[in-house]
């Protein structure tokens, strides 16, 4: 992992090499959060970020580790299928959403929102301020001390991590994507990207 110009200052840069893994297959490259899982919101959530995609192949630009379908947080975009899923609690009951984008998320900018709430009993996946997928149905997240990993595979620029302990609204998520969406990445200093939890 190295750092490069992002969509909003500087960003993580991935090569999505898979030349150094751990034994449970994860990426060295990968930003390790130790513990993670403990603080996670079990109910209500919204993961957002910037991603630019190199390519189409099996990575996570969020996710836990290690994999446990039980106890499941990851924000796969795009899948080695080429669709967007967001895996959330328990991925082999309610907790799963995924669909196709209807363009290319390749190369170029894309704002993820990805949003579970068990109190409007929902999951959701936004895409550039626009609602893209979503369903009736989700699982709480069981609180495990697991790690967060950003960039697990990934191949591209991950920028501006943000986790919330609540389901951020339709027009709350167009506001923060209007509100970045105009930033073409010039850099006046470097920062280094850091995980924001609300």
């Amino acid at each position: 992992m190295t750092f490069a110009p992002g969509k909003v200052e500087t960003a993580f840069s991935f090569d999505g090499l898979d030349t150094g893994q751990n034994r449970e297959g994860e990426s060295f490259d990968a930003v390790r959060v130790p513990g993670f899982g403990m603080s996670l919101p079990s109910s209500e959530i919204t993961i957002e970020f910037w991603q630019k995609a190199e390519r189409v192949h099996v990575q996570q630009s969020v996710s836990l580790s290690p994999y446990d379908f039980t106890h499941v947080c990851r924000c796969i975009a795009p899948y080695n299928d080429g669709k967007v899923v967001f895996d959330f609690g328990n991925n082999h009951t309610e907790g799963q959403l995924s669909y196709t984008p209807p363009v290319s998320i390749l190369g170029s900018w894309q704002h993820f929102v990805f949003v579970a709430s068990q109190t409007g009993n929902f999951m959701k996946i936004y895409r550039n301020g626009a609602l893209e997928a979503q369903k009736i149905g989700m699982t709480p997240f069981a609180n495990i001390s697991y790690d967060l990993l950003l960039g697990d595979g990934f191949a591209g620029l991950l920028d501006e991590v943000k986790i919330y302990n609540r389901a951020l609204s339709a027009s709350e998520i167009l506001a923060i994507y209007n509100a970045s969406s105009g930033k073409t990445g010039e850099v006046r200093w470097l920062k280094t990207p850091q995980l924001q939890a609300e």
